[in-house]
């Protein structure tokens, strides 16, 4: 009796502990070191993504004039939001939050969303699925900020590093940086981002000697 009624003292203690609070050791709440290359793989999202989503935009954002920290950190952000996936990206997925219909590089909803279509459609790109369609989501993107969250644009462009860079991006993206969606990271906003960030570094984008190839094959859809 002895035994079982110690038994049971220790499983509930075991139970209260984990439902508490109390930050655990390990656990994503208390990991905020900074994240390299080394270690990426261990938060990356499973879905590994596609690399030419992150390559057309890289081009396409340099072509709208951002410096390699601000394109490093939008393609953090972008991974974050849709794993680079061009299925994600071009048919939406619901929000973890709120359960809205997102769609788009950022994951646009709402009248945001609507506003997207209009522009895409105006482009003549909406519902293509294709590279043209993905470089309407970066201008639009581009014209949003300039009209809608100037004081954000302003942020983003005068941005030295990506930590400036992401974090301006989290005023105008308006996800949320903290548990249980995600982790702080010092460079890139949140741990996912640098994920997602670090797989751009690892191709060869967001660095001095990067080349912008102007040419870029449209990618299979």
């Amino acid at each position: 009796m002895k035994k079982f009624f110690a038994l049971f003292i220790f499983v509930f203690s075991a139970a209260a502990f984990g439902q508490s609070g109390i930050s655990q050791v390990g656990s994503a709440e208390v990991i905020t070191e900074q994240t390299n290359l080394s270690d990426s793989s261990k938060y990356a999202v499973k879905a590994a993504g596609d690399e030419s989503v992150a390559r057309v935009l890289n081009d396409e954002f340099t072509r709208l004039g951002f410096n390699d920290p601000v394109r490093l950190s939008i393609l953090g952000d972008v991974g974050r939001e849709n794993n680079w996936n061009r299925n994600v990206i071009f048919k939406g997925h619901s929000d973890p939050k709120n359960r809205a219909h997102n769609r788009g590089i950022i994951s646009w909803q709402g009248q945001r969303r609507k506003k997207l279509d209009s522009y895409l459609k105006h482009e003549g790109v909406l519902g293509r699925s294709d590279d043209a369609e993905l470089r309407g989501m970066a201008r639009f993107m581009h014209n949003e900020l300039q009209d809608v969250y100037p004081d954000v644009y302003k942020e983003l462009v005068t941005a030295k590093d990506t930590a400036a860079a992401s974090n301006a991006l989290q005023k105008y993206i308006k996800y949320v940086p903290r548990a249980p969606y995600n982790t702080p990271d010092p460079e890139f906003k949140v741990r996912k981002n640098a994920v997602w960030a670090n797989k751009a570094k690892a191709i060869g984008i967001g660095s001095e000697n990067e080349s912008h190839d102007t040419k870029l094959v449209e990618a299979k859809t």
